[in-house]
Parts: C-alpha cells; structure tokens; sequence
C-alpha cells in the first residue's frame, strides 16, 4: 500500500442548526468516504467539530487532533470537503498547506479539487 494513502478526514459545521440541517456532519462523512474509495485513499477516521466557528482553529479539538496525528505521522494526509471547513480565511488555509509541505503530508479538498501530495502534470495550467 501506497505510504499516502493512509488519511483522516476532517469535518465541521459552524452552529448546531448546520449540524442538522444543510451540510450536516454526517453528508460531510459520507463525501469524504466515498472520495476516499473513489481514490484508493483508506480513510483511518474521521475527526469532527461541531457547533465551532472557522475562525477559531486552535479551539477545534477535531482539527488539533488531525493536526497532532499527522506531525506523528500516523497518518499521511487529511481531507475536508471544502477548503471553508478548515477555515474561513485564506491566511489560515495557506497556512496548512504550508504546515502539509513541511510535515510530509497531504491536504485534499473535495470540492476545490485539491491534492498537496500530487505532483502538477505537465502543462495542466
């Protein structure tokens, strides 16, 4: 197996209406296993913050334990269905993909098409 392809997923919803209704934790879990088979990615878990806003990254305990697992390497990659789960400002986004090129691991988003452990192919751009 692929060292990459051991990763956690990471879902969030800001208040408890969201939790409910619209794009529920559980919607979230379902993208993010099924991209996960879709990808030959083998999902370890899947941490989750509830009723917590993006602006607060530290105060995410789901966040801070995916963080903490893959600076240990226990696994190699996290994915989040929007780029707007992990955070809302772009500053904090850039962040973590910076913080994934230094520790070795990828950052996926489902929607934003988003894969930091591929490589870019040859004139796709």
């Amino acid at each position: 197996m692929d060292a990459m392809a051991n990763v956690l997923g990471y879902a969030r919803v800001s208040t408890a209406d969201q939790a409910e209704h619209g794009v529920s934790l559980a919607a979230q879990r379902h993208r993010i296993a099924a991209y996960c088979e879709a990808h030959g990615l083998t999902l370890a878990g899947i941490e989750e913050d509830a009723g917590i806003s993006a602006k607060a990254t530290r105060n995410r305990p789901g966040l801070q334990r995916a963080l903490s697992a893959l600076k240990a390497r226990e696994t190699n990659g996290l994915v989040a269905v929007k780029l707007d789960r992990l955070s809302r400002t772009t500053r904090d986004v850039l962040d973590l993909v910076a913080l994934s090129e230094r520790q070795g691991w990828a950052l996926h988003s489902i929607d934003e098409k988003l894969d930091t452990g591929c490589p870019p192919r040859v004139g796709s751009w």
